[in-house]
């Protein structure tokens, strides 16, 4: 009797513990934080930043470089540089910024109205900071940095915990300074520091005149299915949708993260942008591509207008430290990676920022997780009968359900405080995701069959199609269109909206008049979709479906009569995918395959021939290389890379190491030649520029990667002899020490 007791004790105790984790990891979004009860006040005022501090320091301050760690890096846009502070993969806050070690003055007269708003921030050492005016000390703040023990236990778990209680703090702290008292004086403002960051500072002032520009906030709902809006299923985006405008046929011009978020912020493909979509890294080499051409996205846009930007997100392909994406250009990224139930601090987080910066005109981006594999939402959001039919689906639904909530929350909290009618509401997603066809087999561009689930495995609808309304009270005509539209039409529509001109060399559409009601129809236009490795193209009620570089795959499919695209017509139909198939071509005629090649040869030389200079379509590299008619001559420690008009057929090598694959050929005696044939079947073979250990061999070693594989612009070429800025990239990205 007194064992089945124990027994029954031991397992009242187990069961007590199992219901509180579950409540506490499936119905409160994280222990002790169940949302804040944020209110917005309205306000007359409108002020904008008539001072940016960084930008009107004098290039002097920047020629001396500050290099750390991937998590400060030099800003491509503007002065300064973007600082990363948090636990990464538990909260990341990126903001622009400078290191307070480096002591800055400024001469500057105020206004009645005036005022200094800044953030500081500190990485591993308790940081100082001061602020004088006129050499009177106006702000000193001591801060320390997150407990950072030596001990594995606390790393892995207690720390894990301390964030969960202070969630919302960070490492970054926002303060502001008001300049009334030197109102008329021309006074000078120093800044000081010891091992920390300051963030934004700025000076904002009152707006002389009426700012007639509307506020932005462009929310994104990740692998949201375009069927749970259509259909009325999440109940407030429902009511954004009958009172605004909502497109039935609006696709995604990818079917997977950072392809797709690239195209809503830049207006130009990945290709355009010389970033690759096959892996889910970029190699710093595109990077340096990307950087390069200052390629102008929505946030910089609006920040050139006196717009403050900011980004909410679970979403680390938008910051620029991680090998997975680049800096788009925010003010300020706030990053709850990997948070369960993350909805709720990204609603609040923006709130807070909005009440922060009230009166100020605003771009923000939130992305909303919660939808996308694996999905966890509270208990309370889901529906047993849909649980029993399709356990995976129902989860799915109710993550949707609980993110719509949550949006709720934020749309009526700033129509409660005012804005709503001069803030443009914009929904959508970055891609879809697959259910209905679970099991589906598709040929992939290895010629192998591959099962399709969630998404980026196929450029079938249930990938691609998304949805896309507009709202803005009152302005914004009620349009239920089915008409096809992209994600790669919403920056030129945005900017329409807001009363200003896009830039030129953007792509897609500017439906800001048909959303207004200045034209009775918008006409629909061709669409292009890059998945991984594959490319498609939809026009009229087709989708053309081919290989990036496999051109042997190829499907065509009736969208109106299968709307799943599960029947391939393309022998039926021959005449129309010629058409499409020649459009696409004409868009990807080219494959540039690039050459990459680090050699570490000490005192000795390497010789490098090919048929031809002429094969290559342009190169860089650094000053230890010599060209000597169609031999290239390297020694020392460096870099070289080549985009190639086509494939050589060969390339020969003399003087050092040689790495292709698994194989390694030493190569001596004095005129010992080595041919490397270079072609399409082989690529596989050579070097995965992604393993870190092959990077520690000493010697000579190649690779080849598809980073403008099928760029038919001019505009990510490299200009010869960029080889130190190519170096300072690598060293800045943790590829190269310094």
């Amino acid at each position: 009797m007194k064992k089945l007791k124990k027994i029954l004790i031991f397992f009242l105790i187990l069961l007590v513990f199992l219901f509180i984790g579950f409540e506490l990891f499936f119905v409160l979004p994280y222990p002790w934080y169940a949302g804040e009860n944020l209110k917005l006040y309205p306000v007359k005022t409108n002020r904008y930043v008539n001072y940016d501090i960084m930008k009107n320091l004098s290039n002097d301050y920047f020629k001396n470089s500050y290099y750390g760690k991937r998590w400060i890096r030099k800003d491509y846009y503007k002065k300064g540089y973007n600082i990363s502070l948090g636990k990464f993969l538990w909260l990341l806050e990126t903001r622009r910024g400078i290191p307070s070690e480096r002591p800055f003055s400024f001469e500057y007269t105020p206004t009645k109205d005036s005022v200094l708003i800044f953030a500081i921030g500190v990485n591993k050492k308790q940081s100082e900071f001061k602020i004088s005016i006129n050499d009177e000390i106006v702000f000193y703040k001591k801060l320390l940095p997150a407990p950072d023990k030596n001990s594995i236990i606390f790393n892995k778990f207690l720390k894990v915990f301390y964030f969960k209680l202070f969630p919302q703090k960070g490492y970054w702290k926002d303060y502001k300074i008001e300049l009334k008292q030197w109102a008329g004086k021309k006074v000078k403002i120093k800044m000081t520091g010891d091992d920390g960051f300051w963030g934004n500072p700025v000076i904002t002032e009152k707006r002389g005149k009426e700012f007639k520009h509307p506020n932005i906030i462009l929310i994104q709902i990740d692998a949201l299915r375009a069927d749970l809006v259509k259909n009325g299923y999440l109940k407030f985006i429902n009511e954004l949708k009958n009172n605004g405008a909502f497109f039935n046929n609006a696709y995604s011009n990818a079917n997977w993260t950072r392809a797709s978020n690239y195209v809503q912020f830049y207006a130009k493909r990945n290709s355009e942008l010389g970033l690759s979509t096959i892996d889910f890294y970029l190699h710093p080499m595109e990077k340096r591509f990307f950087y390069q051409n200052r390629f102008k996205s929505l946030p910089l846009f609006f920040e050139e207008k006196g717009y403050r930007t900011a980004a909410f997100v679970d979403n680390v392909f938008i910051h620029g430290f991680t090998d997975w994406g680049v800096d788009i250009g925010f003010q300020q990224v706030m990053d709850f990676e990997k948070m369960k139930h993350e909805a709720v601090y990204i609603t609040d987080e923006t709130i807070k920022w909005i009440k922060k910066n009230r009166g100020q005109p605003f771009f923000l981006f939130l992305d909303y997780n919660v939808t996308h594999f694996p999905y966890h939402p509270p208990v309370k959001y889901i529906n047993l009968n849909e649980f029993i039919k399709n356990p995976g689906f129902a989860l799915y639904k109710a993550c949707a359900r609980y993110t719509d909530d949550y949006v709720k929350k934020l749309i009526k909290t700033i129509e409660k405080g005012g804005d709503l009618e001069n803030t443009i509401i914009i929904v959508n997603a970055d891609h879809g995701e697959t259910f209905y066809n679970a099991g589906r087999i598709k040929t992939d561009w290895d010629m192998e069959p591959v099962k399709v689930k969630a998404h980026s495995y196929s450029l079938w609808s249930e990938e691609i199609k998304v949805p896309i309304l507009f709202y803005w009270k009152n302005r914004i005509k009620n349009i239920n269109s089915d008409e096809k539209i992209s994600i790669i039409d919403i920056p030129k529509t945005i900017v329409g909206l807001s009363g200003f001109d896009s830039p030129e060399d953007w792509g897609g559409e500017n439906m800001s008049e048909y959303l207004l009601g200045k034209v009775v129809a918008h006409k629909g236009h061709s669409i292009i979709i890059e998945g991984r490795n594959e490319i498609g193209i939809i026009e009229g009620n087709y989708k053309y479906i081919t290989g990036f570089d496999n051109r042997r795959i190829e499907n065509l499919y009736d969208i109106k009569k299968d709307p799943l695209n599960k029947i391939n017509i393309l022998d039926k139909y021959p005449a129309k995918a010629k058409e499409l198939r020649k459009k696409i071509y004409e868009l990807y005629p080219s494959y540039y395959p690039v050459l990459v090649i680090d050699f570490d040869l000490g005192e000795k030389e390497g010789i490098i021939e090919f048929d031809s200079l002429s094969q290559l379509k342009f190169f860089g590299g650094e000053n230890k290389v010599n060209i000597d008619n169609n031999r290239i001559v390297i020694y020392g420690k460096g870099s070289l890379y080549f985009v190639f008009k086509k494939f050589p057929s060969s390339m020969k090598f003399r003087g050092g190491k040689v790495r292709v694959g698994d194989e390694q050929i030493i190569l001596s005696g004095k005129d010992l030649i080595t041919n490397i044939f270079i072609n399409k079947q082989n690529i596989p073979l050579l070097l995965n520029p992604y393993n870190q250990k092959l990077r520690q061999i000493k010697g000579f070693w190649l690779y080849i990667t598809d980073v403008l594989s099928f760029v038919s612009s001019e505009q990510t070429n490299i200009k010869n002899g960029a080889g130190e800025e190519m170096k300072q990239l690598l060293i800045d990205w943790g590829y190269v020490k310094q």
